[in-house]
């Protein structure tokens, strides 16, 4: 929603008690201005997060309350792109009204009347503060790994092609979760890559022995409980007359620092996909305009084949959704495909909400 306008349909408009209800409900802050920057609505988040109550922020300049001293004069300039239609997102140096600076991610959209008209300007915005943080923790992270592999005790493997010996740490057994009974064998550790990241790892270790260089790759492996972990190997094979001798390599568990960096881009997503829906329920579209993005914005932020919000027996709103069918959808009834209903025409079927991963 933030590359374009946000223009009023020529439909049946949101009630005004609703549309009040749905800007109090945004989980983002959201403040309006006129088209000379003075405030004409700011919600009760934006009250939270900037320490400003709606009665003290209203006709008040939004620079003076809430730019960072140093960015006022890119706030002007952006104020001013808005001002011929444009839009702007990204993230941004606020300040609260008690002078704590932070990082705010911003999206500022020119409302459009149906006639076309520019009216005013709508931002929401949302502090980082939190996902700086953990920006700033994995960075750490990586540096306190880094240093892990030259002073801490990591897990290392020692094969000997000729001989056929292999020496594994204890630390080796502790990463891939095995009995220290079991006898040390390459092909044990081999077997447990994870089947998508297995003919990288056999290519990369054919290269390893055929030039001799040192390797350093990520990949994942499949523990004996099904559980998933990421390891970083660096090493080198050692060639006698173009031949692999022996190969030394040092195994590193990254699963944490891994869950962290998927972690970073889910927030980021709940981020933009929230964004989305505020601008959508600030358009003052109609009720049916509202619920199709608002669908849409979460069928694709949860990556689902399907997402709908119905309305079922009793006049309650329901969001439905699921993925992993091939079948098409038909208002109020299941779908039949090849002798099985099809998650889709269930969930609009039994009118219950159901997430299928």
């Amino acid at each position: 929603m933030a590359d374009r306008d946000l223009r009023i349909p020529d439909e049946r408009l949101i009630p005004d008690w609703l549309q009040a209800r749905l800007l109090e409900s945004v989980r983002q802050a959201v403040i309006a201005t006129d088209l000379e920057g003075r405030v004409t609505y700011w919600n009760r988040v934006a009250e939270a997060l900037y320490e400003w109550t709606p009665s003290e922020a209203a006709g008040k300049n939004i620079i003076d309350l809430i730019s960072a001293p140093q960015m006022r004069e890119q706030a002007s300039d952006m104020i001013d792109r808005l001002k011929l239609g444009a839009t702007w997102s990204g993230q941004f140096q606020v300040t609260s009204r008690h002078g704590r600076v932070f990082t705010a991610s911003i999206s500022n959209s020119p409302i459009v009347s149906a006639d076309g008209r520019l009216v005013g300007i709508i931002g929401l915005s949302s502090d980082l503060s939190e996902m700086k943080a953990a920006q700033e923790a994995l960075r750490r992270r990586e540096d306190q790994l880094a240093d892990a592999q030259r002073l801490a005790h990591v897990g290392s493997i020692e094969r000997n092609y000729r001989t056929g010996r292999q020496v594994w740490t204890d630390e080796i057994y502790r990463i891939y979760e095995l009995d220290r009974s079991i006898a040390p064998d390459f092909t044990t550790l081999l077997d447990m890559i994870h089947p998508d990241d297995r003919a990288a790892v056999d290519e990369r270790r054919r290269l390893a022995e055929t030039d001799g260089k040192p390797f350093e790759q990520i990949a994942r492996i499949v523990l004996p409980s099904g559980r998933e972990k990421y390891l970083k190997a660096s090493g080198q094979v050692l060639l006698e007359n173009g031949k692999p001798s022996r190969i030394l390599a040092a195994v590193q568990d990254i699963t944490e620092q891994k869950d962290t960096e998927v972690e970073i881009r889910r927030r980021e997503m709940q981020q933009s996909t929230l964004a989305q829906i505020g601008q959508v329920a600030l358009s003052a579209a109609s009720l049916g305009f509202l619920f199709e993005q608002t669908a849409d914005a979460i069928r694709e932020m949860l990556d689902t084949d399907f997402c709908g919000i119905i309305k079922s027996d009793d006049e309650r709103l329901m969001l439905v959704g699921g993925s992993g069918w091939s079948g098409g959808v038909t208002e109020g009834s299941a779908v039949e495909e090849g002798g099985l209903r099809s998650q889709a025409g269930y969930t609009l079927d039994v009118r219950a909400p159901v997430i299928v991963n």
